[in-house]
């Protein structure tokens, strides 16, 4: 069955299942995958849409590093759940308080589209 969704869509499916799994103490990995594939379809929108900041210019701003550089901590997690083709016998020590971390910044950079897209409804209809 074809299922037609936006990136939004998308992006919100994923944070409500890690949210879901978070709290019912399901797997980490997933509530950690889940999590960041959301943020980052999120922050990617709202630059796009120069809907407010995202979780990367909030965190560049306060911690000073390159947006590359925050890519590669962030995504160093991530991109090991993903993908085996550099080093598929590698390990990880993972701490998945991270995640709570990842599901904050997604759910503001959520907001703040959901935000942005009633502002501009509003002023549409004025």
């Amino acid at each position: 069955m074809a299922v037609t969704v936006t990136k939004l869509e998308a992006a919100s499916r994923q944070l409500d299942t890690a949210i879901r799994l978070f709290f019912t103490g399901g797997d980490a990995i997933s509530v950690h995958t889940l999590a960041v594939a959301a943020a980052n379809i999120f922050a990617d929108v709202g630059e796009h849409r120069n809907a407010g900041v995202s979780w990367r210019t909030r965190t560049r701003d306060d911690s000073g590093l390159s947006t590359g550089e925050l890519k590669r901590i962030y995504h160093e997690e991530w991109n090991f759940f993903k993908h085996a083709d550099r080093d598929p016998e590698s390990t990880l020590a993972f701490n998945d308080l991270i995640s709570e971390d990842v599901i904050f910044m997604a759910v503001l950079d959520c907001g703040d589209l959901q935000r942005a897209q009633s502002q501009s409804r509003e002023a549409r209809a004025k």
